[in-house]
């Protein structure tokens, strides 16, 4: 099991650059991939979502990579043309649309062709080099993944576990409850039986309550769902749509239960079950 919650951060140097490599990932439907490059080095995202393809299947995952050169001698500056351009854009859209303008400083350094000495050229084996440590870094990122997946499995597999406690108590319970609820259903019955009555009222009446008690197929159905969720816990690897479907359909069981019941402690044990439900659904969010 994966998590689709992670993040990688890889440093390298090329002689007097250091290049950062930085990937967040958070959970998404599908694989969502988005960059954010230096200028001259946009031509390598074509060789870098494959890669990301080959080890992940589903997640938003946003990736960047700055350099920085060490040599004093060689420190960027400014380009003059682009803040001011950048400055007067931002103000322009905030003053004719009603869009707060969020441009800070931090914002301004990362921006593309900001520096006038950001048109560093690359060989063919610094590509390569850069190319290396973006594949380290996504490594990094699938070892954090399987981690957390980990944990998530952990949880999973103990709520799964006091799920099945309380289908096995409220099987108990209703055993127990049996003989209480015929006599109520004859009490009924014998309501009914003392004047005139309506034998087909008494028919339909009697079907009511028996399929309004019954929650055996309900409870069976749960059953097999804990079963089935434990098993693609633990033998799936990209498990996390079908988890999905089965929490919605342990969720739907448990719901039927509780609308079906007036047992005061089949009521309280379906309510736990609903927040042990809640809370699988929850982690299951995160996984791939």
């Amino acid at each position: 099991m994966n998590s689709m919650t992670a993040f990688s951060r890889l440093q390298l140097c090329l002689d007097e650059l250091v290049m950062i490599w930085e990937i967040k990932n958070v959970n998404h439907r599908f694989l969502d991939q988005s960059y954010r490059l230096p200028e001259n080095l946009r031509a390598i995202e074509a060789t870098l979502r494959p890669i990301v393809a080959q080890h992940l299947t589903r997640g938003r995952v946003e990736i960047s990579l700055q350099y920085k050169n060490q040599s004093t001698s060689k420190l960027p500056t400014l380009n003059e043309n682009v803040l001011e351009k950048l400055v007067e854009w931002s103000t322009n859209i905030s003053s004719r649309y009603p869009i707060q303008n969020t441009l800070n400083t931090s914002d301004i350094l990362n921006w593309p062709g900001i520096w006038n000495n950001d048109n560093h050229g690359f060989s063919e084996l610094e590509m390569k080099t850069i190319v290396d440590g973006f594949k380290q870094a996504i490594i990094s990122l699938v070892t954090c993944r399987q981690q957390e997946g980990l944990a998530i499995q952990k949880i999973l597999l103990d709520k799964l576990e006091r799920l099945h406690e309380h289908i096995y108590q409220i099987m108990q319970l209703t055993r127990d409850a049996s003989p209480r609820l015929k006599d109520k259903l004859q009490q009924k019955i014998n309501t009914w039986m003392t004047g005139t009555f309506d034998p087909q009222r008494l028919e339909q009446e009697l079907v009511v309550q028996i399929m309004r008690i019954d929650i055996t197929e309900e409870l069976d159905r749960l059953a097999t769902h804990v079963l089935e969720m434990k098993r693609v816990i633990t033998d799936e690897k990209n498990n996390g749509r079908r988890l999905d479907f089965l929490t919605q359909e342990l969720h739907r069981e448990t719901n039927t239960i509780g609308s079906k019941t007036d047992i005061k402690e089949i009521s309280q044990l379906v309510i736990d079950m609903k927040v042990f439900i809640e809370q699988m659904r929850e982690q299951i969010q995160n996984v791939e």
